[in-house]
C-alpha cells in the first residue's frame, strides 16, 4: 500500500511541475514575442508557433524534471520546501536546463551574432524564472504525503514499543 502510495505522490508532482512549466512557458513565450516584435497583427501567430514549438516541449520537460528533483528532496530528507525552496530550486534547474541546451547547440549554428554577456544573462534568467519559478510553485506536497510518511509510523511504533 506504501508504495502504491509513493507512486501517485510522485505522479501527482510530476504532473504538477509539467503543469506549472506549460504554464511558465506561455508567460515566456508571450513575453518574448512581445518585446521582441510587439503587440501587432502577426504577434498572436508567432506566439502560437513559439509557444507549441518550443515553450511547450520545454515547458513539459523542466516542468517534469523540476517535479522529481522536489519529490526526490522530499523522499530523501522527509522534509517539504516552502514556496520560495520550490521557486530558487525550480529557477536554477531551468537556468541549467537553458545552459546545457545552449551548450548543446552553440556549434549548429554558421554565423554567430556576439551577444552582449548581459544581455544573455536576462534572457537566461527570464527563463529560469517563468518557467522554472512558475513550475516549482506549483508542484507542492499533498498533506496526506507529509503527515503520513512510512518512516515516521514506523518511528511511532518503535517508541510504542519502548514504552
Amino acid at each position: 500500500m506504501a508504495r502504491k502510495t509513493k507512486r501517485k505522490y510522485f505522479l501527482i508532482l510530476l504532473v504538477r511541475g509539467a503543469l506549472g512549466g506549460v504554464l511558465g512557458a506561455f508567460l515566456w513565450a508571450t513575453t518574448s514575442i512581445v518585446f521582441s516584435i510587439g503587440i501587432g497583427p502577426g504577434g498572436w501567430l508567432w506566439l502560437i508557433l513559439g509557444f507549441l514549438f518550443s515553450g511547450l516541449p520545454a515547458g513539459v520537460l523542466i516542468g517534469g524534471i523540476i517535479g522529481t528533483v522536489i519529490w526526490m528532496i522530499n523522499r530523501l530528507t522527509n522534509a517539504s520546501l516552502g514556496l520560495v525552496s520550490r521557486a530558487s530550486v525550480g529557477t536554477l534547474l531551468a537556468m541549467i536546463g537553458w545552459f546545457v541546451f545552449w551548450w548543446l547547440a552553440r556549434d549548429a549554428y554558421d554565423v554567430y551574432i556576439p551577444v552582449p554577456w548581459h544581455a544573455e544573462f536576462l534572457w537566461i534568467v527570464h527563463f529560469g524564472i517563468s518557467i522554472g519559478g512558475i513550475a516549482g510553485v506549483t508542484t507542492t506536497i499533498p498533506e496526506k504525503a507529509t503527515t503520513a510518511l512510512p518512516n515516521q509510523t514506523a518511528i511511532s511504533a518503535e517508541s510504542k514499543i519502548r514504552e
